[in-house]
């Protein structure tokens, strides 16, 4: 599909997690129908979003290591 490997990735693990948990209820979804619905990022925030969640878990340990 020329979209890359991830993608991919996303999809197998997406269905892996759906067929594991069969009470979600999700339909099942050909590997072309969520290449169709995929979303793309759209700008860059989703780095500052994850940066920003490391950091704090970076602060959190540090704390941790230091008072105890």
């Amino acid at each position: 599909s020329n979209e890359g490997a991830l993608r991919g990735v996303g999809y197998v693990v997406k269905r892996a997690v759906l067929m594991l948990l069969p009470f979600l209820g999700a339909k099942h979804e050909t590997y072309a129908e969520y290449c169709a619905n995929y979303k793309k990022a759209n700008g860059f925030s989703f780095f500052f979003i994850i940066g920003g969640l490391f950091t704090l878990a970076g602060i959190i340990f540090t704390i941790l290591f230091y008072t105890l």
